[in-house]
């Protein structure tokens, strides 16, 4: 969870990067690559990024099926 939030406000403080894109997984990557594991440090960032899109994306379908149906409903 450490390398999640410290590679969080790394790529919200990297500036010519859109969205940290890249620079999170690099950071996170490079807390994790001390594990003893060599999976861990590979897999950990790509999945965190699958699961953190998949996120935004289920709460912004969320949020224009509830503000199509506001919007409609009288």
């Amino acid at each position: 969870m450490s390398s999640l939030m410290i590679s969080d406000v790394v790529g919200f403080l990297a500036i010519i990067v859109p969205g940290g894109l890249g620079v999170r997984e690099w950071i996170m990557y490079a807390i994790l690559s001390r594990l003893p594991s060599s999976t861990i440090p590979l897999i950990l960032p790509l999945a965190a990024r699958i699961v953190t899109m998949l996120a935004d994306f289920f709460l912004g379908a969320l949020g224009f099926l509830s503000s199509k149906r506001m919007t409609y409903k009288k």
